[in-house]
């Protein structure tokens, strides 16, 4: 985890604390998967069409812009991104294979 740390991959949840056990958001970990490739955030605002969009963290909006624009992250069926709610394996799973561009 350190290097992840030094690669600027992961940062903790403030200056002083850092959570390494603790469980990561689907925001999170999209964040971590666009710096692991190096998958460049936009720096424009674009309009997210999710009705808990406002739930995504200030910090975290530009980062999770750019990765449902890339095809990376994807909402659910009713409409909803779930930005705070705890990533599954299947979820990772899928934002790595979208992020490689593996193909089925």
């Amino acid at each position: 985890m350190c290097e992840a740390a030094g690669l600027g991959m992961v940062e903790g949840v403030d200056a002083q604390t850092f959570v390494p056990d603790g469980y990561i958001t689907r925001t999170e970990f999209a964040v971590m998967l666009l710096r692991t490739q190096q998958i460049e955030i936009s720096n424009e605002s674009s309009a997210m069409p999710f009705s808990d969009k406002e739930s995504v963290p200030e910090w975290a909006r530009l980062a999770i812009q750019t990765a449902v624009a890339k095809g990376v992250l994807d909402g659910y069926e009713d409409g909803t991104l779930r930005p705070q709610q705890t990533v599954s394996r299947a979820e990772m799973a899928a934002m790595v294979s979208k992020a490689m561009k593996w193909e089925k």
